[in-house]
């Protein structure tokens, strides 16, 4: 088994939940509506959690996980602040951003689960995080047919 390659994989899915972090944070921001403030909110603790089990399996595996995240954050919060400057219905505009976000977060969960060479106790944790970001893509898509 290569762990390198296995650490840099889960140290990708921590800079993913960092994005997500900023753009639940920034969505939270933006929106009037107090329930889906608070939604939103609840995203943001529970990605922070999703790092927290990440980096322990990260250096249960011998490796050093990021701390800091790197350049995609601040291109997608730029979009999001635009879309939603532009947009009349600012709640339709900041859902459509994190439902793109959570489905490219899917996308990289599913090619973690596909190597071959993850341990079996650290795709439990990943499909675990990967199932609630599949419920929270459901929730986010029922949201904004609401404001549609």
């Amino acid at each position: 088994m290569d762990t390198k390659h296995v650490i840099k994989e889960l140290n990708d899915l921590v800079e993913k939940n960092h994005d997500a972090v900023d753009g639940f944070q920034n969505a939270a921001e933006k929106v009037k509506d107090h329930d889906l403030k608070n939604f939103l909110m609840e995203h943001v603790h529970q990605r922070n959690q999703f790092n927290s089990e990440l980096r322990q399996e990260i250096t249960s595996l011998g490796g050093t996980p990021k701390e800091t995240k790197e350049g995609s954050a601040s291109l997608h919060q730029t979009w999001m602040d635009i879309k939603s400057a532009l947009s009349s219905n600012k709640e339709e505009a900041v859902l459509e951003e994190c439902i793109r976000g959570d489905k490219n977060a899917l996308k990289e969960y599913q090619d973690v689960l596909q190597e071959t060479e993850v341990p079996d106790n650290v795709k439990t944790t990943v499909r675990k995080q990967m199932e609630k970001i599949e419920t929270s893509l459901q929730e986010l898509v029922r949201l904004e047919e609401r404001y549609d």
